[in-house]
């Protein structure tokens, strides 16, 4: 039994592999711990944290691939894009900003051919963007079984890199996207520009 299918509670034993850690939190995240999740999260180092950074974006892409497919209908987009705002409308992002949905969206679309979106994100939001996603798709009755399927998907595409990944993606759909995002779209006026420190992402 590999690290991957051995740990998907929030649990960390003493001497835990990076890995195991970064599982640990991940399950506490998905499944609200939040205290757990930042109590784990204060104990990564400075190197960690960068490699902490790889994982999430991979478990990032894992889910949402495995719940959108890799073409996702728009939708389907549309329809995430507003359950979030409803959802953290009046929420912080981590860094003391507020909860754009449409940032969100910009993080589910920068995995399907139009990364030019996360340079409209704040680098050290978007990790709070990508976790609030990922509580969507999953849900909190998320189970082990699904923890630890998500957990070899990012694996695999931190060992393997994206290649795979963007052979799979068609070319972006920017069009057909736009038209439908605007009936998620949160008021204008929520939308400000932040003026974060981004040397250094939340990861709690």
């Amino acid at each position: 039994m590999t690290e991957l299918d051995n740990h998907t509670t929030s649990e960390t034993a003493p001497g835990a592999s990076a890995t195991e850690r970064f599982q640990a939190h991940a399950a506490a995240r998905l499944r609200g711990e939040t205290a757990e999740a930042a109590r784990i999260a204060s104990q990564f180092t400075e190197r960690e944290q960068r490699m902490h950074m790889i994982f999430v974006q991979s478990l990032f892409a894992g889910v949402v691939i495995d719940a959108l497919g890799t073409r996702p209908d728009p939708s389907d987009l549309a329809e995430v894009a507003k359950r979030l705002h409803d959802k953290h409308f009046q929420a912080e992002t981590g860094t003391g900003t507020a909860f754009v949905a449409l940032r969100a969206e910009a993080m589910i679309r920068s995995l399907f051919g139009e990364e030019f979106l996360l340079f409209e994100i704040p680098f050290g939001e978007q990790p709070g963007y990508m976790w609030a996603v990922m509580a969507e798709l999953c849900g909190l009755d998320l189970t082990d079984d699904q923890l630890a399927e998500h957990f070899r998907t990012a694996a695999q595409l931190t060992r393997d890199g994206f290649d795979d990944l963007a052979e799979a993606i068609p070319e972006p759909i920017t069009a057909t996207f736009a038209a439908t995002s605007a009936s998620a779209a949160p008021d204008a006026d929520a939308d400000t520009d932040s003026d974060t420190d981004t040397e250094k992402g939340e990861i709690r």
